[in-house]
């Protein structure tokens, strides 16, 4: 396991080459109104999330992802295009089933992410080859749901 320190490093870089490629860096609360994501997940995320009631804001949620707050972000003072970086923890419940697996998953992550709100059709087209070809993978775990990894940019893109 990578210590959260070496994780919270890794994100560091990231979200420093986020910004530098023009990403403008959001920090949603870690804990949000559970009605705006069950609206936009279903009831499907009540099992894997952590859920509290709050006596005066009602039901609220744990972060589970970025989406929903980068997108709301967006909607209130975006623009087009919008580039944004973020970095931080999620929260996600993991189902062990009948028995307690050998190696359980997590439930934290840390999570560092770029997104890009455009009208321009060859947006993707520009975007996608920088995520395959710019970073390149060194040691990674479970890289579509944690930062357990360490990407550097390859030497032509330095």
């Amino acid at each position: 396991m990578i210590p959260k320190q070496a994780k919270q490093a890794v994100g560091q870089r990231l979200l420093s080459r986020f910004r530098d490629a023009g990403a403008t860096e959001i920090a949603p609360d870690i804990l949000l109104p559970a009605g705006d994501l069950l609206d936009l997940y279903g009831e499907d995320i009540r099992a894997r999330a952590y859920v509290t009631p709050d006596p005066i804001r009602g039901e609220m949620m744990l972060r589970p992802d970025f989406t929903v707050p980068v997108v709301q972000a967006h909607m209130q003072n975006g623009a087009d295009p919008a580039r944004y970086c973020y970095l931080g923890e999620v929260f996600r419940k993991q189902d062990t089933g009948d028995t307690r697996p050998a190696t359980p998953r997590d439930h934290e992550y840390l999570q560092c992410g770029f997104e890009l709100f455009t009208r321009d059709p060859q947006a993707d087209a520009r975007c996608s080859p920088c995520s395959t070809t710019r970073w390149h993978p060194m040691a990674c775990r479970r890289a579509w749901a944690t930062w357990d990894c360490c990407w550097t940019p390859c030497g032509a893109c330095r």
